[in-house]
């Protein structure tokens, strides 16, 4: 009978080709997914460690919300001084957080209204001052009232904490590093504004056009509309082909004032590319007459 056994060498070189070859599809395929569904969230409501955040504003947060919930709306994580465009500081994030008892550890789960963009910005403030454990619930409190699932009214206050952020500067992007960024061949930057914007049609700054050499993909395209108000964000695959020029690239993406841009950067992140947020904006490039554009 013929032996069909391997032997010891080539069972090895076996073992090295599944590892090799296998292996990135495998851990490609187990990536923990950056979104949560509205059903997953809802079986997950008493878990230990998590943390939901309504990003939505206050008014809207005390007429409905899912269970457990506290309310951050997405405009408290600006500068409340100066350039009000820009994200808070060391010590206006520490106090924010600490304030409405955000804790390191936490799992963190942020929805809004479904619109997506608030609840981006929350994400992308949380990355950008280190915090590890951060998701996003895909279609919002919208979805949460299309599946009739519970809310509440009452708020949630939690135990204040001493939150120290410290900044993650792969997340963001400063004025001086957008400059250096418009000379740099393996940089992409990404408009997340309007075509009329991006084109100088509107602006809602002094100047009109784009950042030079910036591409403009509307952050609208990230989602689909299901029926009503209802939005879900596109698909894994869908983004990918969407973004696929930009897979090899550092990106920057931008917007008016940071919450467009942040919902390109968290799809963006979903998919596992390399991005970040210019933090200035268009409100401040498009307002300096020393700054280029097109």
């Amino acid at each position: 009978m013929k032996n069909n056994r391997l032997n010891p060498q080539n069972r090895a070189a076996l073992i090295f080709l599944c590892v090799v070859v296998l292996w990135p599809a495998y851990a490609a395929e187990k990536k923990e997914s950056l979104l949560v569904s509205a059903e997953w969230l809802h079986t997950h409501l008493q878990a230990p460690g998590l943390l939901i955040i309504d990003t939505r504003e206050n008014s809207e947060y005390q007429t409905g919300h899912i269970p457990g919930a506290i309310s951050i709306p997405a405009d408290t994580t600006f500068a409340s001084t100066g350039e009000t465009f820009r994200v808070g500081g060391l010590q206006h994030i520490q106090q924010l957080f600490s304030h409405n008892g955000v804790r390191p550890e936490d799992d963190i789960i942020v929805y809004d209204d479904g619109n997506h963009t608030d609840a981006a910005r929350v994400f992308w403030v949380l990355e950008v001052y280190h915090h590890q454990h951060v998701r996003l619930l895909n279609g919002g409190m919208a979805m949460w009232h299309d599946n009739q699932l519970p809310v509440e009214t009452k708020p949630n206050i939690r135990t204040a904490t001493n939150y120290i952020p410290r900044v993650n500067h792969r997340r963001i992007t400063s004025r001086k590093a957008m400059q250096i960024a418009l000379n740099n061949p393996s940089v992409s930057i990404i408009d997340s504004r309007t075509e009329k914007e991006y084109t100088g049609i509107e602006s809602r700054a002094e100047r009109k056009g784009h950042i030079p050499g910036a591409i403009n993909v509307p952050w609208s395209v990230n989602m689909n509309e299901q029926h009503h108000d209802l939005k879900m964000l596109l698909d894994d695959s869908d983004l990918a082909r969407l973004y696929q020029a930009y897979k090899d690239k550092q990106i920057v993406t931008y917007c008016n004032r940071g919450k467009q841009s942040a919902l390109t950067y968290f799809v963006l992140r979903q998919i596992g590319l390399d991005v970040s947020v210019y933090d200035g904006a268009w409100l401040e490039w498009g307002n300096d007459p020393s700054l280029p554009i097109e």
